[in-house]
């Protein structure tokens, strides 16, 4: 059996500028945008408006939506002058493993309509990183292929999210199937007993579950 691949460091801080103005002095390009608001701008211009709106948008008018982005951006990051922060350590603890930063890729459902590969592309970035990746019970692609595309990225973390459904025996197997492939923590999902009322979704007339299924039918 091959040896798991380990996560290739990625340049941050002082690195990552050094990197990016010394790309701009040989006449390089950025492949992706570096402000987030250019990011979202990019995936709206590539995506279908169905697509990108339900990436983007929540539930209702979005005001629990807008009220959680105004709460993160309460937080301040507080200054440490006169020290040594040339190594800098940015990783915690949690449920008895070290993560390199407290940051976590919460469940997306239905990935495929975002892209051909869904879960699997996000898994093995979340892998390279050695963040834990949350898979979605609504996932396009299977608890064991996302295992799978994990495991062979590095040291992936694979928990699991849960919408308890009216079925035990469904459920129970869901539960199995996931220990089984190696997630180790569950996320479970308990306010949504009906389809939440997505203003944008409808707005489009769609729904991600639907889109999906159009876009896996063949041709003709």
């Amino acid at each position: 059996m091959s040896e798991p691949v380990r996560p290739v460091p990625i340049p941050t801080g002082p690195d990552r500028e050094q990197q990016i103005y010394t790309l701009g002095l040989t006449g390089g390009s950025l492949s992706s945008p570096v402000p987030l608001f250019l990011l979202e701008q990019k995936a709206k211009e590539t995506l279908s408006p169905p697509a990108y709106d339900y990436v983007a948008g929540g539930a209702g008018g979005e005001d629990t939506m807008r009220a959680n982005r105004e709460a993160f951006y309460r937080w301040r990051i507080v200054p440490r002058m006169l020290r040594d922060v040339s190594q800098r350590d940015l990783s915690v603890e949690l449920f008895g493993l070290r993560l390199p930063s407290p940051v976590i890729l919460g469940p997306v459902g239905v990935q495929g309509i975002l892209h051909a590969e869904g879960e699997l592309a996000s898994a093995r970035a979340a892998a390279s990183l050695g963040l834990p990746f949350t898979l979605s019970t609504a996932a396009s692609r299977t608890i064991e292929e996302v295992a799978q595309a994990g495991g062979g990225a590095g040291n992936g973390v694979r928990w699991f999210q849960l919408y308890w459904g009216k079925n035990p025996d469904l459920t129970a197997s869901m539960l199995q199937r996931a220990e089984r492939a190696g997630y180790k923590a569950l996320v479970v999902t308990l306010d949504t007993s009906m389809l939440a009322w997505r203003e944008r979704d409808l707005h489009l007339l769609a729904i991600a579950f639907t889109l999906y299924y159009t876009l896996q039918k063949p041709a003709g």
